[in-house]
């Protein structure tokens, strides 16, 4: 309800958690907080998927670096884009991408 009425007073409100992570990001200068989100939505696998992705790895070089089935591959990716609303796979290769970099204390 406090929300409901700061938004109508024409305020912003955001939950604890967003601001704890706003707070986070300005204290790291801006660096990415994205770490979190991806640790707490993806499994322990998708996430070497898309860290694979993030690299530039193609689904049959991840499938081989994992030792699974190319439709394994197909299968995490296609639950890591639903979880991450990400509209492609170049969407989904792009954000990789930049979490990889972010990750790496690279610009961005």
């Amino acid at each position: 309800m406090d929300g409901i009425r700061r938004v109508l007073r024409g305020e912003i409100y955001v939950s604890q958690t967003i601001a704890m992570e706003l707070i986070g990001h300005m204290v790291r200068g801006g660096k990415s907080v994205t770490s979190t989100h991806w640790l707490s939505r993806l499994s322990p696998r998708e996430l070497q998927v898309f860290e694979s992705i993030g690299h530039g790895l193609r689904a049959r070089e991840i499938c081989q670096e994992l030792s699974v089935s190319i439709k394994t591959v197909e299968t995490h990716t296609a639950n890591i884009r639903k979880k991450m609303g990400f509209k492609s796979g170049s969407d989904m290769a792009y954000h990789a991408i930049h979490w990889i970099s972010s990750a790496a204390g690279s610009p961005t």
